[in-house]
């Protein structure tokens, strides 16, 4: 059950985050950078009088303040769950998103690691969609009934579990969203990036999947991380399909009728093997899969400090799936380097 003390948090957490980004976008206005620097570029158009320079001066130094303010009260609530100490013990994970960890999971709803990865958006099996229907409108063929929600116009609805199935990780129009999207941009789009700047131990899980091409051919890269040098990780040989959208190509837009402004936007789904994949689908493939291992180990840690049982992940207690990799504590482990011959090709390209 999620405690008082956790809405507190995640109310904490949001208004941070409310907080940063209307400080970046007083900072914008008047031409500083998000540390306070003046802009190299600043746009020229925007021209103030001393006076009221003073006063969006003063806004955005207000703004810094609440900032400062919410992130102390969020640090002091932190400091009062179990779990914030193993969080600081993994290292590299900012207050702001160990507020979204901590008050987003109910780690009691979680009884699988697979059921955590499905809330935080990481499961891309199909999952059998909900849907919010009014309370006059609903008929038992529409699905179950999994609880009441308010809906926007303030009346209750019901959340319906529907027979159709829609991937995991995915919104679709007319259901609601199958995962937490706070804690999937926590994680993905905020944790992902500072485990890799701080070179933290659960980067190993990333470099298994993907190591990027500057530490096969840049020399200094090669230098700084010898461990990482003319290494490949598993997703950058891989000769397993993966579907990727891609933009159409010119003869096939043109088959369309789209002119050259629609075909750049309009895309396609394709399959390619992994190793054919873009960089940035495979960087972004290595980091749900390093999430995926940190949020294992969360689970297992903060069911036992909860008193909770925990069960191992349905894909390695009923698939047999093999995670690649020990643990935290062990050296990033890499993929062997590939045969001469598609070496010279992958340097050439």
């Amino acid at each position: 059950m999620r405690t008082e003390h956790q809405d507190y948090i995640r109310s904490l957490y949001r208004q941070m985050k409310d907080a940063q980004e209307t400080r970046l976008a007083d900072s914008g206005r008047v031409g500083l950078k998000a540390n306070g620097k003046p802009m190299a570029n600043a746009l020229t158009a925007r021209v103030y009088t001393e006076e009221h320079k003073a006063t969006l001066l003063g806004l955005r130094a207000e703004s810094s303040r609440r900032e400062k303010q919410v992130a102390k009260l969020l640090k002091e609530a932190l400091e009062q769950e179990p779990i914030y100490q193993w969080l600081l013990g993994v290292g590299n994970i900012a207050e702001r998103v160990a507020g979204a960890i901590v008050g987003e999971i109910d780690i009691a709803e979680a009884d699988t690691a697979s059921a955590l990865w499905q809330y935080a958006g990481m499961n891309s099996a199909p999952v059998f969609g909900r849907k919010l229907i009014p309370q006059a409108r609903y008929k038992p063929c529409m699905g179950e009934i999994k609880k009441e929600m308010p809906m926007r116009d303030g009346k209750l609805g019901y959340v319906v579990l529907t027979s159709r199935q829609i991937r995991g990780d995915k919104k679709v129009k007319g259901f609601l969203c199958p995962y937490n999207p706070a804690l999937k941009m926590a994680l993905l789009g905020n944790l992902g990036d500072l485990f890799i700047n701080g070179r933290n131990a659960y980067t190993q899980y990333y470099y298994s999947r993907h190591i990027p091409a500057k530490y096969q051919t840049d020399p200094e890269a090669m230098a700084a991380r010898p461990e990482l040098a003319g290494r490949y990780g598993m997703l950058d040989v891989s000769e397993k399909l993966v579907q990727e959208r891609r933009r159409k190509k010119p003869a096939a837009a043109a088959a369309d009728g789209l002119d050259e402004l629609e075909a750049e936007k309009e895309t396609e789904a394709v399959m390619v093997m992994w190793k054919d994949a873009s960089v940035d689908h495979r960087h972004r493939a290595a980091i749900r899969y390093m999430m995926k291992m940190f949020l294992k180990d969360l689970y297992v840690a903060w069911r036992t400090l909860a008193g909770l049982p925990v069960r191992e992940p349905y894909s390695e207690g009923k698939l047999g799936h093999v995670h690649h990799g020990q643990g935290p504590a062990v050296a990033p482990p890499v993929a062997a380097p590939l045969p001469r011959k598609r070496r010279r090709a992958a340097v050439a390209a």
